[in-house]
């Protein structure tokens, strides 16, 4: 069982099953506390770009890692600067090579179609699931991120959505808490939904002061129009996710901690 701490409680969310293959699949383990599996292993995607996705999943890597789990962070594609990428090396320690962490890099701070076209250089898929597949059999928890939001492009007719697919992994959405917050994290989640895709829930980011009646109200209307609670929740200046993780019989905890001015 996986429980935020004085937030929400994760769902246990099975994962579908993997693609046939010799290697034994860590990622079909049992919590010792409940006869569901669970989501050690998600894939984050955002309502936009800059919602805050490599922040979550950083958190999250640093607190199941503290909990005594061995997760490894993956960023598939970066473009602009590696500084996502480099962001998730450091939360998991560098065990994990960043090359292998983020394995397409391009320059060109765009999509990654458009840096594909700019740079002539067409996005390796294939070193992108290899890689994929490489850390799925050498760790029990994954936690790979996205590029922008749910339908940005990767070649004409690969989207993100499609990569998250190929993945498999239980998508949960990062909303930044702004106005607009409702409209693109209903469109993201009904088309998951849509695409028969299992969705792990949401990860709320108060990034910002809430000083304006939908930055106040988003959270209780998403739950309400969602049906199902948040999955957390990232205050402002948080650096730490307080976690609860059961696993092969003991009980790990990681405290929750802020610092002014961390977003």
């Amino acid at each position: 069982m996986l429980k935020l701490l004085g937030n929400a409680l994760i769902p246990a969310t099975p994962l579908p099953p993997p693609r046939e293959r010799s290697e034994p699949d860590f990622l079909n383990q049992q919590s010792p506390f409940s006869n569901q599996q669970f989501p050690m292993n998600l894939f984050l995607t955002g309502t936009d770009t800059g919602v805050g996705k490599t922040y979550a999943a950083a958190l999250l890597v640093r607190a199941l890692r503290r909990a005594g789990l061995d997760t490894a962070p993956m960023k598939p594609f970066c473009c602009g600067d590696r500084g996502d990428a480099e962001a998730l090396h450091a939360a998991c320690d560098g065990a994990v090579p960043l090359d292998i962490i983020n394995p397409v890099w391009y320059a060109t701070p765009a999509a990654p179609y458009t840096a594909a076209k700019v740079e002539n250089r067409p996005a390796d898929l294939a070193r992108v699931h290899d890689c994929f597949q490489q850390l799925r059999t050498q760790h029990r928890s994954l936690i790979v991120e996205g590029v922008g939001g749910w339908m940005v492009p990767i070649t004409k007719n690969y989207f993100v959505a499609d990569l998250a697919a190929d993945f498999g992994l239980p998508v949960a959405v990062v909303v930044r808490n702004r106005l607009g917050a409702l409209n693109h994290a209903l469109l993201t989640v009904r088309d998951i939904e849509r695409r028969g895709l299992p969705f792990a829930g949401i990860i709320f980011n108060r990034a910002e002061a809430e000083n304006d009646i939908a930055a106040a109200t988003n959270r209780a209307l998403l739950e309400e129009l969602l049906g199902q609670p948040i999955l957390f929740e990232i205050a402002p200046g948080q650096t730490e996710l307080e976690l609860a993780v059961g696993w092969g019989g003991s009980c790990s905890h990681t405290k929750a901690r802020r610092h002014e001015g961390t977003k």
